[in-house]
């Protein structure tokens, strides 16, 4: 019974303050978002890490949303802030002519208070996920990608997400203190990548009981925009490319096939994926190489023996230049006005990152049918 009651307080409590995020506006543009113990003041947006300069600013009101226009020598932006059941949104519309900004944020220079931590989501590969300080210097993680939370000693984390990413990415960057005399400053900003743009994605901020809680259920709202499925139960994938790169063998795969039997408590591992390291050069996927002497089939038989699924990476788009496929088909490649290949991604110097086996990596035409016929013939 008294378990019971416990958890009912808790339940209640959490309720009573999760999600209680509000907004305010000043006559000036500026405005703030409210959290119960989280505090985001002075908001104002930017383009490319430059405040915008109005000529002039009008605030309208209406029911639960306030828009501000900023009204630009060269055209307008627009902020409009909504409470929308427990969230707060924040859309942006954009009238600016000839508008090629790399990024921009709906909430820049910022200043925080009462978080002490921070939620950092990683971009792509870059790792340093997770619960971690608020960054103090330079060489702290300070860039969080798509989902974000500032937690306080009391747990009441505020979350930021655009929640859409079917076009853009967006990131919200804790300033490191030193930067800024010991105040916790913060940019949330949408990637545009130099496109025109007139609309960006919505921002979410929420607030629940705990980190945990928060970022939950954030993802689980992302997942429902995206129309992913939730209903499958949890699975553990291992894949080599974390732990031994472009210098992984067939030899190597083993020993790490045994060790997993070796660990205990068990880990509940269903997949292994072979990455790089059974090709010889980016774009060669089917030619032999001396780390897997005998091609990849033995290891894929050997994985599946040992009681997993197998899988395999591929970058079918990839192709490098001291590989077969580059010298035999240069045509094939994605190339600049002046006919020279452009370089998706360059590794110079003896030591390459991750044993790189090309300085240059470049990206296959896909314009051209032959391509697309050696994709067809890559995927099979």
């Amino acid at each position: 019974m008294r378990t019971l009651i416990l958890v009912l307080i808790f339940t209640v409590f959490a309720e009573a303050f999760s999600q209680n995020t509000q907004f305010s506006v000043r006559n000036d543009g500026t405005f703030d978002i409210l959290g119960t113990s989280v505090k985001i003041l002075n908001c104002y947006p930017a383009i490319d890490n430059n405040m915008l300069k109005p000529v002039s600013v009008k605030i309208i009101s209406k029911g639960n949303q306030k828009t501000i226009q900023y009204l630009l020598v060269n055209g307008q932006f627009e902020i409009i802030l909504a409470k929308e059941g427990n969230v707060v949104t924040i859309n942006t519309n954009i009238i600016i002519k000839n508008n090629k900004a790399e990024y921009i944020s709906p909430i820049h220079d910022a200043l925080v208070l009462n978080a002490n931590r921070i939620y950092r989501t990683p971009s792509q590969i870059a790792g340093g996920g997770g619960i971690k300080n608020w960054p103090s210097d330079k060489m702290d993680y300070s860039s969080s990608s798509l989902i974000s939370g500032m937690i306080p000693d009391s747990g009441l984390t505020l979350v930021i997400s655009t929640r859409d990413y079917s076009k853009f990415q967006s990131f919200t960057n804790f300033y490191p203190t030193a930067r800024y005399g010991g105040k916790k400053m913060i940019d949330a900003c949408i990637s545009t990548e130099g496109i025109q743009v007139s609309k960006l994605p919505a921002i979410y901020i929420t607030e629940n009981i705990s980190a945990y809680t928060a970022m939950r259920n954030e993802a689980l709202e992302v997942a429902k925009l995206a129309n992913v499925k939730n209903d499958k139960p949890q699975s553990y994938h291992w894949c080599s490319w974390y732990y031994a790169y472009y210098h992984l063998s067939d030899v190597m795969l083993s020993d790490y096939l045994k060790g997993f039997k070796s660990v205990t408590p068990n880990v509940p591992i269903q997949t292994i994926q072979i990455d790089a390291g059974y090709f010889p050069h980016a774009g060669d996927w089917l030619e032999p190489y001396y780390k897997f002497p005998n091609g990849i089939e033995n290891s894929v038989k050997e994985i599946i023996s040992n009681g997993y699924k197998a899988g395999i990476w591929i970058g079918p788009y990839m192709v490098g230049n001291k590989s077969k496929l580059y010298k035999e088909h240069p045509d094939w490649i994605l190339c600049k006005n002046d006919s020279t290949p452009i370089i998706n991604m360059a590794f110079y110097g003896e030591e390459r990152l991750w044993g790189q086996m090309d300085e240059e990596i470049y990206t296959l035409d896909t314009s051209n049918p032959e391509v697309m016929e050696y994709l067809g013939n890559i995927k099979k």
